[in-house]
Parts: structure tokens; C-alpha cells; sequence
């Protein structure tokens, strides 16, 4: 398992104006929850954007030329859409992350900057209303790209540690 704590960031809400754009580039309405979307500035920036639920976040179809016009009016590498699983699920959000790459909408199956965003916006928004996350939460990625992407987090003395799997894929040496 790979582990890292969440640097500390900034958070900027999303201005009203851009609403419209976010619609657009989301494919669909993304936001039936109650509060702004949000760029998270830890190094990288994330606008965040919270959806009605994980069948919401599934099924959204970005379109890539609003999705990078949105991206650089708020500054942002790339956009996060997430939502709540219901109760019976073994993961408690499911989250679907974008970006524009040499001109082209990639969608990464496991983020841990995006979690990172996530795990730090949480605690801002009363864990999502459920005290328990303030412990600890799971997240699927790349359900959409056919990966099983599972990300942990844990808040440690109040701090956030993102955790995963990972697979080695290629190993060597480069010599230079």
C-alpha cells in the first residue's frame, strides 16, 4: 500500500458566471447538492465538484472543448466530480476525474492529487454529513475505464492520508 498526507491548500469557490460552462463541459446539470463547486490550490488545483450521488457522477459525459475553456477561466488542471454512495455500498463515494491533454479530455482512473483535494475539502463541508468521515472514508475510481481504482483515506491527528494499492508495472534502471 502507498500512503501520503495532504498538503495544505487553499479553496476558492467557483463564481456564479461560470455555472452555465460547468453544465456544459459536465454534459449534464452536475450539481444537485447545495454547495459551490470549489478549486482546491495544493500545488495542483482541482475544481471540485459535488454531484447528487454516485449514479449522477456515472453517468456524466464531459465535453472537452467547455471542459478546457472552464479549466482555464478558473485556473484549474483538471475538474473532479464525485458523489455519495448509498448505504449498502462497500465504498462511500464514487469520484470520475478529468483533464485536458495536448488538446484531448483524458479521464484518470485513480487520482491521488484529486483525493487528496477531496480530503481536504471535506472537513469544510461537515464530512459530507456524516461524522463518521471525519475518521475515514473510501473512494472508486475508474469505473467508467473498467478499473476497480480504490483510494482510502484516513485523517491522522486530524490530517488526511490518502492511501492506495498499487501495481508495478514496469521495473529497471536508467542509466544517464
Amino acid at each position: 500500500m502507498l500512503a501520503f498526507e495532504s498538503p495544505r491548500a487553499t479553496m476558492t469557490p467557483l463564481a456564479a458566471p461560470r455555472y452555465a460552462l460547468l453544465t456544459t463541459a459536465a454534459g449534464e446539470e452536475p450539481s444537485a447538492v447545495d454547495v459551490a463547486p470549489t478549486v482546491v490550490n495544493m500545488g495542483i488545483r482541482w475544481l471540485m465538484v459535488d454531484v447528487a450521488s454516485a449514479e449522477v457522477c456515472l453517468r456524466l459525459q464531459p465535453e472537452s472543448t467547455a471542459l478546457g475553456e472552464l479549466l482555464t477561466q478558473c485556473d484549474a488542471t483538471g475538474v473532479a466530480f464525485y458523489g455519495r454512495h448509498g448505504p449498502a455500498s462497500d465504498v462511500d463515494f464514487e469520484m470520475r476525474a478529468f483533464i485536458i491533454e495536448h488538446g484531448s479530455l483524458v479521464e484518470d482512473p485513480v487520482t491521488g492529487s484529486a483525493n487528496a483535494c477531496l480530503a481536504l475539502l471535506l472537513p469544510q463541508r461537515d464530512f459530507a454529513g456524516n461524522p463518521a468521515f471525519a475518521e475515514s472514508y473510501r473512494v472508486r475510481q475508474g469505473t467508467c475505464k473498467q478499473r476497480d481504482g480504490r483510494v482510502f483515506v484516513d485523517y491522522l491527528r486530524g490530517e488526511p492520508w490518502i492511501d492506495g494499492y498499487s501495481s508495478t508495472l514496469i521495473e529497471g534502471h536508467i542509466t544517464l
